[in-house]
Formats: structure tokens, C-alpha cells, sequence
């Protein structure tokens, strides 16, 4: 089973615990891991465990990504502007796979900021109604700056719900401002649905943050999933990171059982997904999106902002796109960008 090998090579997320590391090195899986965006971390840990000899192209692929991203952050108190209130979002864990780096705005300043990039010389690669991407000119990264949290114009995830949840953290040595743990995973969970896909780097991210919640944080976690109604968003996500817990590794993490608790567990994805012998990325199921669409309609957020999506819709190229977009996602495989280094070895 592809999931559950790349899962015991890698261990489970939490450094404290006895190795129980079952390393098994595999282009196949390399490719399987890099579609979950855990690439970075299957080869790294097959390089510590001395286990890597076919996929060491592969681990300095991985290796040179992970050096490039440190440098973006690192190079941010340097480039971005001391005025620009931001946060780096999504940050994720250690040596996962992203194909940019998200910044969310909290002042309403995105054309002003785009135009101080541009002329710094990042390259300008995309533009939605409330986001652009630029690509660091050092370092070749890509940046992904944001307004606000949503598909189009309409808001899935309000920001103000987590402004005063940023702090300063040094990842890799520079402090930049970065949401705090619970309002991150917050973010990441309706993220995945929106995605239409949970994969195993957020399984990463999400196990890893509850294994290091105090309680206030995971009270603040539970208040800002009420404030967004997203408890569907979280009902399905924590469905899926529970079976990988209990089937893989036999361990649940504090907190994830009081989560299911609270918001109840998918019995639909449930099933879905153990009749798919634990397949990742793992499709969510449609009923999953249309019971988080009817909980957030109890948003006065997202209820306006889709009653301005609503007229836009008469004009052909917006409605074809915002169609592709949806099709799109359930039909994909994955959302890797960078395929250039899988299925090589």
C-alpha cells in the first residue's frame, strides 16, 4: 500500500517519540510521495536512515528546493515594505512540498504592494480579482499574495477572524510574521476542501500542530472554525487524518478525538476512503462540498460575497472559468506544478 509505506518511511510526526521509521526507497513511491507534496520529506528521511541510492538525483532536487524557499523567507524583512501588514500563511511542516509561498494582506493595499514588487524586479506570473503571484528573482520562488481568502470573489475564510493571531517565528533563522498554529490549521482545513483533495502533507501539518496544542490553543482553533462555519470542512478533514492515524500508525493525537467530538465524523468519507485501501491524495466526496457550501451559507460574509459573484456570472468568459476551475479539480490527480523531477528513476 503507496500510502502507507511512504507514511512508515517517513514516521509519524512527532520528533519526541521512539523511531519507528520503516524506511523503503522507491521511485514509485518517490513520485507518490511528490503528488502529496511530501517529496522533500520521504528523501530526507531515507538520507538519514542511509537507506537512498537509486533516488539521490531526486534528493538533490529536493534539497536545492528546500534551500531556495529559506532564502525567500529569510530575504523578506529586506523586501517587503516595514508598512505592509502580513502574514505568511499555510506555512505548513519541516521540508514539505509547496509550490509558493502564501502571504495573506490585512490592509487593502494588494495593487500598491504588486507595484513595489514589480519594480523590485520579482517577475509578474498571475492575477485573480484578490490575489497576484511573482516569482523571486533570486531565488526563483514563487509568491502568492493575497487580499483576502477566496475562490474568485467569494470568501471562504474571513482574515479578520486571524489578524491578531500572527506572531514572529524563525523557521529558518530570520523572523517574519506568521499566522499562529491554531488559526493556520483552521485555514488549511477549509483550504484542502476548497482544493477538493486532502493529501498527506496537510496529514503532516495537522498532526504535527495538534500533537503541540495547549489547550488555549486548541480552544482557539475550535472558536475560529465556529466563526467561519467550517465544522463540515473540519468533520470530513479530521475523518481522514484519523484513519491514518489509527490504521498507519496506531497513535491519535491529543485533541483530534475531542475534534471529531465536536463536529462529528464522515461516515461517507469514511468509507470511501478505506474502500480505497487509504489512496492519497484522496478525493473528497461531493456530498462533502455541498454540505460545507450549505454551513457556510449561515455566513454573513460568504453570503455577500457570493451575491456579488452572483452577477458576474452572465459574462461568459467568468462563468467558463469559474466551470473549468470546478471541473478541473475534481477530475485532477493532483496539483503538483513542478513535475519535472518525478518519474525519472
Amino acid at each position: 500500500m503507496s500510502t502507507e509505506t511512504i507514511l512508515k518511511s517517513i514516521g509519524y510526526p512527532e520528533p519526541d517519540l521512539p523511531e519507528s521509521i520503516e524506511p523503503v526507497e522507491s521511485a514509485t513511491l518517490y513520485d507518490h510521495a511528490r503528488k502529496n507534496k511530501i517529496g522533500s520529506l520521504y528523501v530526507k528521511s531515507l538520507d538519514e536512515s542511509s537507506q537512498i541510492n537509486k533516488l539521490t538525483k531526486q534528493w538533490k532536487n529536493r534539497e536545492d528546493f528546500q534551500e531556495r524557499t529559506k532564502q525567500t523567507l529569510n530575504r523578506f524583512p529586506e523586501t517587503i515594505p516595514s508598512h505592509i501588514e502580513y502574514a505568511v500563511v499555510k506555512s505548513g511542516y519541516p521540508w514539505v512540498d509547496s509550490k509558493d509561498i502564501d502571504l495573506v494582506l490585512f490592509e487593502d493595499n494588494l495593487e500598491e504592494f504588486e507595484d513595489y514588487l514589480l519594480n523590485e524586479g520579482y517577475e509578474f506570473c498571475g492575477r485573480s480579482p484578490t490575489s497576484f503571484d511573482v516569482i523571486d528573482p533570486v531565488t526563483n520562488i514563487q509568491l502568492d499574495i493575497q487580499s483576502g481568502f477566496s475562490l474568485q470573489r467569494v470568501i471562504y475564510f474571513d482574515k479578520r477572524t486571524v489578524q491578531d493571531g500572527v506572531e514572529r517565528r524563525a523557521p529558518y533563522g530570520t523572523a517574519v510574521p506568521i499566522l499562529e498554529k491554531p488559526d493556520d490549521l483552521a485555514l488549511i482545513v477549509i483550504h484542502s476542501i476548497t482544493e477538493q483533495m486532502y493529501i498527506l502533507k496537510e496529514f503532516y501539518t495537522a498532526v504535527a500542530m495538534l500533537e503541540s496544542f495547549s489547550r488555549n490553543q486548541f480552544e482557539r482553533f475550535l472558536n475560529i472554525v465556529a466563526e467561519n462555519n467550517i465544522e463540515s470542512a473540519c468533520r470530513s478533514f479530521f475523518t481522514i487524518t484519523w484513519e491514518l492515524c489509527r490504521q498507519v500508525f496506531d497513535r491519535i493525537p491529543p485533541y483530534l478525538r475531542e475534534t471529531l467530538n465536536r463536529v462529528g465524523l464522515s461516515k461517507q468519507e469514511q468509507m470511501t476512503f478505506r474502500s480505497s485501501n487509504l489512496k492519497t491524495p484522496h478525493k473528497y466526496t461531493s456530498a462533502t462540498g455541498v454540505r460545507t457550501i450549505a454551513e457556510k451559507m449561515r455566513n454573513s460574509l460568504f453570503r455577500r460575497s457570493l451575491a456579488s459573484q452572483v452577477p458576474r456570472l452572465v459574462h461568459p468568459a467568468t462563468a467558463y472559468y469559474i466551470f473549468s476551475q470546478i471541473v478541473t479539480r475534481r477530475e485532477r490527480e493532483h496539483y503538483v506544478h513542478d513535475t519535472s523531477d518525478m518519474g525519472e528513476a
